[in-house]
């Protein structure tokens, strides 16, 4: 008796089912590091500003002393 290949066919199915679900996972897994790496991106931003901002303050004191000095 031959048999029919149902069984080859839900396990195909479930094969296809599995990689798409790793797909899925992978994508889950890339956009949580994107906005891992956007985050850090942002407070290397923001940190960045605050260092500029306190050496023109202290460049600024420096001119100030100077002038003062003369």
């Amino acid at each position: 008796m031959l048999k029919t290949g149902g069984g080859a066919a839900r396990r195909s199915e479930a094969r296809r089912g599995k990689a798409e679900a790793s797909r899925d996972e992978a994508e889950r897994k890339r956009e949580d590091a994107e906005e891992g790496r956007n985050a850090v991106f942002q407070r290397h931003i923001e940190a960045e500003g605050t260092r500029l901002i306190a050496e023109e303050g202290r460049i600024t004191g420096e001119t100030q002393r100077r002038e003062a000095e003369e």
